[in-house]
Formats: C-alpha cells, structure tokens, sequence
C-alpha cells in the first residue's frame, strides 16, 4: 500500500499594514524565536514564509492567532503550489469581453475579464542580464495563470495603436474594466528572496515558450521570485473575496 506523499503546510505571513501595532513579542513567544528576528519579519514589505508545518489543523491553528494579533497570513501546502501553472501565451488579443491568448502548443484558453482577479506585473531578468516584463492574468475559476512576455508581443498591432508598448496594454485593461493591476513586484523583488531561497520546498508549474523562441534563457531565480509573488497575491486576493 503506497503511502501519500509528505505534505508541508506553510503558513505565509502577507505585507504588513503599516498601522498594524508591533506583536513581536507575543508572536516570538508563540514561535518560541528570538524577538527581533520576529519582528524584522513582521515588518518585510512582502509575502515570508513565517512557519512550516506538517499538519494543516497546526498551521490554520497558527494562522488564527496571527490574525487575532493583526496580521494576516495564508495556508498554503506543497500541492496547492505545484497545481499552479503558468503558462506562457504565443498569442493575445484584447477583446470587449476579455483576453483571447493561445499557449505554445497551439491550446486557446479565454480568459474573460470577469474572471480575472487581478494583473500583475513585473521585470523580470534573463540570464545575460537583460530584462522582460511579464504580464499575469491571474484568474479565479482556474489556478492556470496566462502570461505575456511582453518582448514576445507587437503591441501596435495587438491595440492597433501607433506607438503601443506594453504600458499601453495595462492602460487599456485598466481603463476598460474594473481590473486591479499590481506593479509592485519590481520594488519588493529582494525582500521575497528568503522566502523562494530557503522557506519553499515546491514552486509552480510552467509551461513556457521554447528556447528558440525567446532567444536567451530566463534568470532562474528572477523568474522564480516573480512566480512566487504572483501564485501568493492570487491567494491572497482569493482569501480577502472569501471574506466578504
């Protein structure tokens, strides 16, 4: 009888609101950690991995009291990661309705607006250094997250505007619709190293364009810290709706 695999269950402590009061001391008695170790957590600008554990009952329990000090935190397991997958668009079209895109083995996927729960964005580096934006179309009824490249795109022809970029592309879904963008990702990048370097044992899936079509390999840590950062804000935006 085989058994099932081990899971882990991380509890992930999300940015901070600054007029949260300082808890270190309670949470670090809690953690049974050293108070300012806790407390230079708590005040990271993004998403760090706070806790591990190995049943869900412990982390949820964990993640309470967390929220009862002011903080608030995701659950997430090794499976809820590795069900992510991004996948890379070889075409995109902006319609009234929403993003018709078509991955790299020729599959369409719409994604209407209506089911996207929030564009992030964010450079991210390749392996001679130089840089892409990246565009996710986060969605809520799949965790399968549509991606542009935006050096992959023309965008004059995709808007059919003279002088269109990807900025232009973002202007236009937030202008259009009732779209959330996120931009924060360039910004926060090196706060979220801890958490891609040492407090994850899984990451999301991809299914990205060949070598020959994008020319030079993606950074493997940039694009993974962009991963992570996208995969944690859909969870956390899904747990706020769940809320209301």
């Amino acid at each position: 009888m085989s058994k099932k695999p081990q899971q882990t269950y991380y509890v992930i402590l999300c940015p901070p609101d600054p007029d949260t009061p300082d808890r270190a001391r309670q949470i670090a008695r809690i953690m049974q950690r050293d108070e300012e170790q806790v407390r230079q957590t708590l005040q990271s600008p993004t998403y760090q991995v706070l806790a591990r554990y190995a049943k869900k009952p412990n982390a949820e329990g964990f993640q309470s009291q967390l929220y009862a000090l002011g903080y608030n935190s995701l659950v997430v397991s090794d499976n809820d990661i590795k069900s992510h997958l991004f996948m890379w668009a070889m075409t995109a079209n902006k319609g009234q309705g929403g993003m018709a895109v078509v991955d790299y083995s020729e599959q369409p996927l719409f994604t209407p607006f209506d089911d996207i729960l929030i564009v992030v964005a964010g450079v991210v580096k390749r392996a001679d250094e130089s840089e892409t934006l990246m565009i996710d179309l986060v969605r809520k009824s799949t965790p399968i997250t549509p991606r542009l490249d935006t050096d992959l795109f023309d965008f004059e022809e995709m808007l059919g505007k003279e002088g269109a970029d990807a900025y232009a592309l973002l202007e236009e879904l937030k202008s259009g619709t009732s779209l959330e963008l996120d931009l924060s990702f360039n910004e926060i990048q090196e706060a979220l190293v801890p958490a891609v370097a040492k407090g994850l044992a899984s990451h999301p899936g991809m299914f990205a364009p060949p070598l020959d079509k994008i020319g030079t390999q993606y950074d493997s840590t940039s694009l993974k810290l962009f991963n992570v950062y996208s995969f944690f804000t859909r969870e956390q935006v899904t747990m706020e709706l769940q809320k209301k």
